[in-house]
């Protein structure tokens, strides 16, 4: 029987790699976890979505209530400026430091730690100690995807609206 102690993610530094291991050795974990990174670097290539997906939106049956709150969780996590500016740093930098993230986002360490809070309360983000200094990186690639999906959007909103607002002021 093989007992797995745990299980860490992140993203190296530097790199495009992420990478997932276990704390204890085995050939299956290993050989599984190799393939997942492998599948994420691929996917981070073709700049797909989240490679976590399961099934196709469209075919899957309509959101139950109790489906819905944690997805309205994560949006509302997700919904402030700074902790979406946060989440761009981080995706930026693969890892940063409090007093990194807060000297690129020009606020205050403390107000970007309890930013820092909430988004690894919601397992957005986790962080690793190394001496004095907490590092934080984005757990899920999913949220990188979201993050990319969400920006678009916006962007093709924003195109319309002002494409909207310039045709209503001509027929004015």
């Amino acid at each position: 029987m093989i007992v797995v102690v745990g299980i860490k993610a992140h993203w190296i530094r530097g790199t495009d790699r992420y990478v997932r291991y276990s704390l204890r050795l085995d050939y299956s974990i290993i050989t599984r976890y190799s393939v997942m990174v492998e599948t994420l670097l691929m996917a981070k290539k073709r700049n797909t979505a989240c490679v976590a997906r399961k099934h196709e939106l469209s075919k899957r049956p309509l959101l139950s209530e109790g489906q819905a709150r944690p997805l309205e969780s994560i949006f509302k996590t997700m919904a402030n400026t700074t902790r979406l500016r946060m989440v761009h740093a981080l995706v930026q930098s693969g890892e940063l430091c409090v007093g990194e993230l807060a000297e690129k986002l020009g606020m205050t360490p403390q107000a970007v730690s309890n930013q820092l809070q909430r988004l690894s309360h919601s397992s957005i983000v986790e962080s690793r100690r190394e001496g004095l200094q907490v590092y934080y990186n984005i757990v899920d690639p999913c949220v990188v995807s979201l993050l990319e999906l969400c920006w678009c959007l916006a962007e093709e909103t924003g195109k319309s609206m002002s494409a909207k607002g310039k045709s209503r002021k001509v027929a004015s």
